[in-house]
């Protein structure tokens, strides 16, 4: 007879067992539960509170001999072994609650032993609807600041009254309805969510940011902003297919009628802007990005509310043995193919790229009289190591602070430096599908943070640089397909560095490192320079301090270079792409500097095996 002894020894070595509740649309959140589990006979037991309908995934972390199945019950006493979950991960929707789940492991002439039972049971809601939610505190009202304290979970499924601020150090969960969230500022300590990643937000949430004094700072992180101070904002919205197109026929000044060179899923009623296609403002300057909103759409053909202020090209052109042509007749042999690509271009697309602005979530500031005087718009500011933002499918509309630093439409601040210390890349965190719908203080702002992801954007009329890497350091972050339009420098005087003021200003990206992947990006209608690769011989402003891999101060000038592919600059008022003229003190002035890459980030010396192309 065969000895279970060895087998069993086995089973009670302690193993990390995994729960992550996906919630669904009802639920709007993620959670992830680690539980300390010994195989054995005990009854011991975890609870999990979920929604009907959302996922679970379970999961054995270590090695264990025998054969695994997972088990589940709804009375504790009966239990049935799951179809095909025989694997160590397990995942699967809940149908009914409350259920219970185990991992069953059996071997061959021994008894089976079982993991620690998981009971999910019906989530209980909070609901910010609910006089009972606050206790003696009382339901908010108009005028008042709100603490929703740590390890308390709120549901809004009502719109708040105007409140004095909103500070969460717990969490607070939209509904998925139309809500509207009104408060001077957000401070996020916990949570502040809309939608998950498995379920997208698909009505119309808007937060309205309110504060008119100018000079108060929460946590000294300024007002009338969301700022993230150690918690998340998650804010995930269901998106439109396309962001941005291209039209696909020539369209004639005043005309209102358009081709487009997809189908797409926009609406009636929905915002959209427009590029201009000839030289920076020509006409008298009539040619520059338009905003305007759809009034019908049928497959390709778009109909807009307002007549287009200047001419846009709408054809494709072919390299033939006539010549360049409007027709893919006759197209000629190249005299020698690419070695890398194996394929030369021989079409050239300079037709108008045509964003849409609307999205599900909108962060705004009203259009009041400190907005229109003096530039005071909403900001969103993730700052610190431990806060985090993953951000999709949100519009920001009348953003950024005027003259004011860190002011920005949105902004990470430092989550990957402190003082001459490297910290963690912000793997993961991203902002995509998303708009800036005008700003008086920069777009898309990276400070201090490596490794996050700025994808499938537009960013519209905004003074100072588009998207910005702030201080030099920043590095690995990946800027992608990306539609930069109408860049302006801001009012004489108000620039916070001198290189987004004077003939050469704000440009579409400012790329101040080039440890970084720029593609698929467009810049047009910008004052100055599409793009400004302005590498540096060293760090600015809060990083100045920052160390490279060999102990010795970053010198950004000699870094190997990252990826530069497939970006686009037209209709600008000068360079499409500077390479030069970079900062070299902190009032942001500039000088040329040539950039040259080597292996170890210094200067080269004779023979030069350091030096790379």
């Amino acid at each position: 007879m065969r000895i279970c002894l060895t087998h069993f020894l086995d089973c009670l070595i302690r193993f990390n067992q995994f729960i992550e509740v996906i919630f669904n649309m009802k639920s709007l959140y993620l959670i992830f539960i680690f539980l300390l589990a010994t195989i054995n006979f005990s009854n011991g037991q975890q609870v999990v509170q979920v929604n009907l309908n959302d996922s679970v995934t379970l999961s054995v972390a270590e090695t264990y001999r025998g054969e695994l199945h997972w088990q589940s019950s709804f009375d504790q006493t009966s239990w049935e072994s799951i179809e095909n979950a025989q694997n160590p991960t397990y995942k699967g929707k809940v149908s009914q609650l409350p259920v219970y789940f185990r991992a069953q492991i059996t071997e061959e002439n021994c008894p089976p032993v079982y993991s620690e039972t998981i009971e999910i049971i019906q989530i209980a809601q909070n609901l910010w609807s609910d006089v009972a939610t606050w206790g003696d505190v009382g339901k908010p009202v108009a005028g008042q600041e709100v603490i929703i304290p740590e390890g308390v979970t709120i549901v809004l499924d009502e719109n708040t009254p105007a409140l004095g601020g909103l500070d969460i150090k717990g969490s607070l969960i939209f509904m998925d309805k139309d809500l509207e969230l009104t408060s001077e500022w957000i401070l996020v300590e916990g949570l502040l969510q809309v939608g998950s990643e498995s379920s997208p937000f698909e009505n119309k949430a808007v937060i309205n940011l309110t504060d008119t004094d100018t000079e108060v700072s929460i946590s000294n992180m300024g007002t009338r902003g969301i700022m993230v101070m150690g918690g998340t904002l998650r804010l995930i919205a269901k998106s439109t297919n396309t962001i941005w197109t291209k039209i696909n026929d020539h369209a004639e000044k005043d005309s209102q009628n358009l081709i487009l060179e997809e189908n797409v899923d926009w609406l009636t009623g929905d915002e959209i802007v427009i590029a201009p296609t000839d030289y920076y403002t020509a006409g008298n300057g009539i040619s520059i990005s338009q905003k305007t909103s759809i009034v019908n759409i049928d497959g390709t053909n778009l109909t807009i509310s307002d007549p287009l202020n200047a001419f846009r090209w709408g054809r494709l052109q072919y390299a033939t043995t006539e010549g360049m042509s409007l027709t893919p007749d006759n197209l000629i042999t190249p005299p020698q193919e690419d070695t890398e690509t194996k394929v030369t271009p021989l079409v050239l697309d300079e037709r108008a790229e045509i964003g849409h602005l609307t999205r599900n979530i909108v962060i705004q500031a009203p259009d009041d009289d400190v907005w229109n005087s003096i530039g005071f718009g909403v900001h969103i500011m993730i700052m610190g190591p431990e806060s985090k933002a993953f951000i999709d499918g949100v519009e920001i509309k009348r953003g950024g602070q005027r003259n004011r630093l860190r002011r920005y439409p949105f902004h990470w601040h430092m989550l990957s430096y402190s003082g001459s210390q490297t910290l963690n890349d912000a793997d993961g965190q991203y902002f995509k599908n998303s708009v800036v719908n005008s700003s008086k203080n920069r777009g898309i702002v990276i400070h201090g943070t490596n490794g996050v992801l700025v994808q499938n954007n537009i960013v519209y009329d905004v003074q100072g640089h588009g998207i910005f890497t702030e201080d030099a350091v920043e590095r690995r972050n990946i800027i992608d397909h990306n539609l930069v339009l109408h860049i302006r420098n801001p009012p004489f005087g108000a620039a916070l560095k001198q290189h987004e003021s004077g003939e050469r200003g704000a440009s579409g990206f400012w790329i101040s490192n080039p440890d970084n992947t720029i593609t698929n990006n467009v810049a047009a209608d910008c004052g100055t320079n599409g793009y400004w690769l302005a590498f540096t011989t060293r760090p600015w402003g809060e990083s100045s301090s920052v160390l490279a891999e060999d102990g010795l101060l970053l010198n950004p000038s000699r870094l190997l270079f990252g990826i530069f592919d497939n970006n686009t600059a037209h209709s600008n008022g000068l360079e499409g792409i500077m390479l030069d003229r970079v900062e070299i003190d902190e009032e942001g002035n500039t000088f040329d500097h040539q950039y040259f890459p080597t292996t170890n980030g210094r200067d080269p010396f004779w023979p030069f095996t350091t030096s790379r192309r």
